[in-house]
């Protein structure tokens, strides 16, 4: 194909197909693999998550995105539940709390807002789906004995 200097060229051939950003970076880096899924949350899956619960959270989000923007939470917290629980929270005396707050995230995850629910009453529920969001990839990030109990404390 020739190049003629100064013209707007293709920087791909004619009838191929080029792949957006989110493409290639899904093709580089799987957020969710059967492999990952239960041990650990990868960097860059931390940062689209924690760049999804800001947009939740900066202000309110718009009727014509709060759709996607729950579909994208409820994607992030499916991913984060498999990690928390995988981890032995039970050994440090933190299971039932833990367990108490993954029935919590199933409960919201449960509620969620009719088909055709007025668009601040689902903007609301993304932004609890957002801060619920941020609490699970705090529990998937935290190792189960980084806080040990003080003798005050102890029962």
């Amino acid at each position: 194909m020739p190049h003629f200097p100064g013209t707007a060229m293709p920087p791909f051939p004619l009838g191929e197909e080029r792949k957006t950003l989110q493409q290639k970076l899904k093709e580089k880096h799987p957020l969710v693999t059967p492999e990952n899924s239960a041990r650990n949350v990868s960097g860059l899956e931390r940062d689209v998550i924690n760049t999804t619960v800001r947009w939740a959270l900066d202000q309110l989000p718009l009727a014509g995105v709060v759709d996607g923007l729950i579909a994208e939470l409820r994607r992030h917290i499916a991913s984060l539940v498999p990690v928390v629980e995988a981890k032995d929270w039970e050994r440090h005396g933190r299971g039932q709390l833990v367990g108490l707050i993954l029935r919590e995230v199933r409960a919201k995850l449960d509620a969620v807002p009719p088909a055709d629910a007025q668009a601040a009453g689902k903007a609301v529920y993304a932004q609890e789906l957002a801060r619920t969001c941020r609490a699970l990839l705090s529990l998937a990030l935290a190792d189960p004995g980084d806080e040990q109990q003080h003798t005050a404390v102890a029962p």
